[in-house]
């Protein structure tokens, strides 16, 4: 989820997210949760956020020009750890791993008072789902289901399903990814192609059998790089489309 890096910008690609192969709108609370990211930890003067849909910009402009009154309630989050998902295992040997996860999802109410409640998990469990049968312990399960990965991304998944198959067989794991696909991709496919070699940069540093940590870093960064020059370049469009607005606005003030 990003909530202990240093994050310069946040580019929304949609303003919906899926619920059970269904599409609703983010609530203000998660977009403003979301885009709260950017420029966080003080590494960055400024945060900056954005979207890919024109349509989406007046709606996520509108939520954060809006003054938001301080939440007071009494709810916090709590997230499971390992330890936490190692116990339930160990006392519930015939549940799948995906299932473990999901026992976690509902609020736990303490007293009339409080509750607890945990985030959805859904990147964990997608993950969870789709190496469910490869043998791996309950430890190596829950550290492949904590790479950073978008959510419902196949694409992603199958590359993890194909690493979690050869750490169990104990083979050395190579970041088969090509450099020079980048030039013919899209801007959203780009994005998938960074959080694959994100999740692989995630876990080569928990398991020695990622080998390819040079190739890795130098794909990130390439990746950073596009990213960071398709927006400015959407940056510049903004600005003049801005500017074309306001000089027809005054020009028909003025007739």
């Amino acid at each position: 989820m990003g909530l202990n890096l240093n994050i310069n910008r946040v580019i929304f690609s949609t303003l919906t997210k899926r619920v059970k192969w269904v599409d609703v709108p983010l609530t203000v609370s998660e977009i403003l949760q979301i885009g709260g990211r950017a420029g966080r930890f003080g590494l960055y003067n400024e945060g900056y956020v954005t979207c890919m849909n024109k349509e989406d910009h007046t709606t996520l402009k509108e939520i954060f020009e809006t003054n938001m009154r301080p939440p007071i309630g009494r709810r916090a989050t709590l997230y499971p750890e390992k330890s936490h998902v190692h116990y339930v295992c160990e006392n519930f040997p015939w549940l799948k791993f995906d299932d473990v996860l999901r026992s976690f999802v509902n609020p736990k109410q303490i007293d009339k008072d409080m509750e607890f409640s945990t985030p959805e998990m859904l990147e964990m469990i997608s993950i969870a789902s789709a190496i469910r049968d490869i043998p791996l312990s309950a430890d190596d399960k829950y550290t492949f289901c904590s790479a950073p990965m978008r959510e419902n991304n196949l694409d992603t998944l199958s590359f993890i399903q194909k690493w979690a198959v050869l750490v169990s067989q104990d083979q050395f794991v190579p970041l088969e990814l090509d450099e020079s696909t980048l030039a013919h991709l899209d801007l959203g496919k780009v994005e998938t192609f960074h959080s694959i070699i994100q999740s692989y940069n995630y876990l080569r540093w928990r398991f020695p059998l990622f080998v390819d940590g040079h190739k890795c870093e130098h794909l990130l960064n390439k990746c950073a790089q596009i990213i960071q020059d398709e927006f400015d370049t959407l940056t510049l469009s903004n600005k003049e489309e801005y500017f074309r607005n306001t000089n027809l606005g005054t020009a028909v003030s003025d007739a």
